[in-house]
């Protein structure tokens, strides 16, 4: 072979190589890239489901807080109507008509059901919030009872006014705006109790700044065997 033709040989075995070596290149180029695409997808995609399990665990622990809160609050006033229902029949007991002598353990019970009403869904009273929407006549927060013979005289507060005034109509024996799951309560409580609307004067007027609002109601005790 004459050097000419080796020359040309030599030239286009390096052009080859160049040429190859440029595709490897921008092959090579396009894996890299391609490399880096999918690490930003997966670290993107990642970053989303760790924001995403971030706003879940913030979701279950708010929620297992206000379980907590609830699970306390219940508690609290379990004890505190625990501890009324045993003063409470220990007065019924000397006040009450001599017809329900023994009966004062279930009275007060039956009284303190009555004032201290609750919408816990449970067996016993889930009928009370079936339209699944708050009512105020469930927000009011009792804070002391005392009975005096037939004198009842109770402490409470709430953060709505409104419910102040849904609490009272619900002891005078009102149906106006109450749940209608409420209707045998409201009756027997027309028999129950007297004097309720002569405590509408001192109910509170206005909304309030979101703080709880206290006022007291009094009344008697007009028929002791409702609580029978």
């Amino acid at each position: 072979m004459r050097r000419k033709d080796i020359n040309l040989l030599y030239s286009l075995t390096q052009a080859t190589k160049k040429k190859s070596s440029s595709n490897i290149m921008v092959v090579l180029g396009v894996l890299v890239l391609a490399v880096i695409g999918v690490m930003v997808f997966l670290f993107v995609d990642a970053k989303g489901e760790v924001s995403d399990n971030e706003a879940l665990i913030k979701d279950l622990d708010s929620k297992l807080s206000g379980s907590l809160l609830l699970g306390n609050l219940q508690r609290k006033y379990d004890a505190m109507k625990a501890a009324y229902e045993s003063d409470i029949a220990d007065v019924i007991a000397e006040i009450a008509p001599s017809e329900y002598a023994g009966q004062s353990g279930k009275m007060s019970a039956a009284l303190l059901d009555i004032l201290m009403l609750t919408d816990e869904e449970n067996a016993e009273d889930s009928g009370y919030d079936a339209d699944g929407e708050a009512d105020n006549v469930f927000d009011v927060d009792i804070k002391s009872i005392a009975i005096s013979g037939t004198s009842v005289n109770i402490t409470c507060a709430v953060v709505d006014y409104l419910a102040a005034w849904d609490f009272t109509d619900y002891l005078a024996g009102i149906a106006t705006d109450l749940p209608e799951a409420l209707g045998e309560l409201v009756e027997r409580n027309a028999r129950l109790f007297a004097g309720v609307q002569d405590n509408y004067s001192g109910l509170p007027q206005l909304p309030g700044n979101g703080e709880p609002i206290e006022f007291t109601l009094r009344f008697v005790v007009a028929d002791w065997g409702a609580l029978v």
